[in-house]
C-alpha cells in the first residue's frame, strides 16, 4: 500500500506541474496575441494611411486621413499594402519574442521542434493564395499564406465616400488573411500538429501538454481508487 501511495503522490505532484505549465504557456500566448504594431505613411496629416495589426497576425484597425482617398485607387491600394505589411511583420515579429520571454526553456524547444521539416512544404504554404471581400464588395484583397497582404482593389463606388472605407479594408483583409492559411490549418488538423505561427505552435504545445495532464489525472483515479480497494 505505502507502493501505491507513493505512486499517487508523485502523479499528482507530476499532473500538478503541468498543470503550472500549461497555465504559463496559455498566458504567454494570450500576451503574444495582446502585442500590436502600427505602420504608417504620410505627407501630412490629411494623407495619412495607418495600419495595426495584432500578435494574432490580423489587422485590427485601418485608419485613412480624408485626402488619402483622393490619391486614387492604385496609389492607395499601394500605401495600404505596404502599411499592412509593415504592421503585420512588426506584429508578428513582437509576438514572438513576447513568446520567448514568458515561456521557459522548455517551451522554447517546443516551438522549435514544432517547425516544419520540409522545406518545400513550408514554401508552397506560403505561396497559397486567399481573397477577402467586404461585405458590401467595395473592397477586395489578396493575401499570401506567408501572412502578407499582396493587393488591395476597390469597386468603383467605394472611394466616393460614405465612411466606414477603413473598417472594409480591414475586414477583407483579414479574410485574405484567413483564406491564405486555410491549407495550413487544415495540414495541421490532418497531421495533428500546428502550423508555422509560433503562437499556432505554442498553442499546439499547450494542447498536447494538457492531453498528458489529463491522461495523469485519469491514471491518478485509477490509482485512487486502487488505493480505496487496498484499504
Amino acid at each position: 500500500m505505502d507502493d501505491a501511495l507513493d505512486v499517487a503522490a508523485q502523479t499528482r505532484r507530476i499532473a500538478a506541474e503541468l498543470r503550472e505549465q500549461a497555465a504559463t504557456a496559455t498566458s504567454a500566448v494570450r500576451a503574444a496575441q495582446a502585442v500590436t504594431c502600427t505602420a504608417s505613411v504620410s505627407r501630412g496629416e490629411r494623407d495619412e494611411v495607418t495600419a495595426t495589426a495584432a500578435g494574432t497576425g490580423r489587422l485590427t484597425r485601418v485608419h485613412l486621413g480624408p485626402a488619402a482617398v483622393g490619391a486614387g485607387p492604385e496609389r492607395l491600394a499601394a500605401s495600404l499594402v505596404r502599411v499592412s505589411n509593415q504592421a503585420l511583420g512588426g506584429a508578428g515579429q513582437r509576438a514572438a519574442e513576447a513568446l520567448r520571454q514568458a515561456v521557459g526553456p522548455a517551451w522554447r524547444e517546443a516551438l522549435d521542434s514544432a517547425t516544419p521539416a520540409d522545406p518545400d512544404l513550408v514554401e508552397r504554404l506560403a505561396a497559397e493564395r486567399g481573397t477577402g471581400r467586404s461585405p458590401d464588395g467595395d473592397v477586395t484583397a489578396e493575401a499570401a499564406g506567408s501572412g502578407t497582404i499582396t493587393a488591395v482593389r476597390f469597386s468603383a463606388t467605394a472611394l466616393r465616400g460614405g465612411g466606414g472605407l477603413g473598417e472594409k479594408i480591414a475586414v477583407a483583409a483579414n479574410a485574405a488573411l484567413e483564406a491564405a492559411r486555410r491549407p495550413q490549418r487544415e495540414l495541421a488538423a490532418t497531421l495533428g500538429r500546428d502550423d508555422a505561427y509560433g503562437e499556432e505552435r505554442l498553442r499546439a504545445s499547450v494542447g498536447r501538454f494538457q492531453g498528458r495532464m489529463d491522461t495523469l489525472l485519469a491514471e491518478l483515479n485509477q490509482a485512487g481508487r486502487r488505493i480505496t480497494e487496498l484499504e
